[in-house]
């Protein structure tokens, strides 16, 4: 694959699974042996599917922006930012009306034209403060 290859895999990723919700969608994007890493913790491809579907039942008004890439061979990070209105409970938390704004950076990994490794860092303590209160620091984000 090349670099471009990667770049254009990685956007169908993040604009169509995460932006748009096509959980459908990650098996053909994703090895089968994929790896999703968050602080603390390392799943597989059926929680991230549930992660963007519970994202998506949160904030029915969910987006998500890229605001930079960058290439480096068979990885490509991302620097992204998520908006949405929080109607819908969130790992134990419910719905507060409050529109949130919070940022992370991803760095994805490509190999045979698939996306095999993810690594996500995003301001879960940014999304927290925003929710306010109540909301535990064991969820998933």
């Amino acid at each position: 694959m090349t670099v471009e290859d990667n770049q254009a895999l990685v956007r169908r990723y993040i604009l169509e699974c995460w932006d748009r919700g096509d959980v459908d969608l990650l098996t053909e994007l994703c090895a089968p042996d994929y790896l999703h890493h968050l602080p603390g913790k390392t799943t597989h491809l059926p929680e991230t599917q549930q992660l963007i579907l519970d994202l998506h039942a949160a904030f029915p008004d969910f987006k998500l922006t890229i605001d930079d890439e960058i290439l480096a061979g068979e990885k490509v990070i991302i620097r992204w930012t998520i908006r949405g209105t929080h109607l819908g409970p969130l790992f134990g938390l419910a719905p507060t009306g409050r529109h949130i704004e919070y940022t992370g950076i991803d760095i994805i990994r490509c190999a045979t034209d698939k996306i095999v490794e993810f690594w996500g860092q995003p301001d879960s303590s940014g999304l927290q403060r925003q929710l306010g209160q109540g909301w535990s620091s064991t969820g998933p984000i």
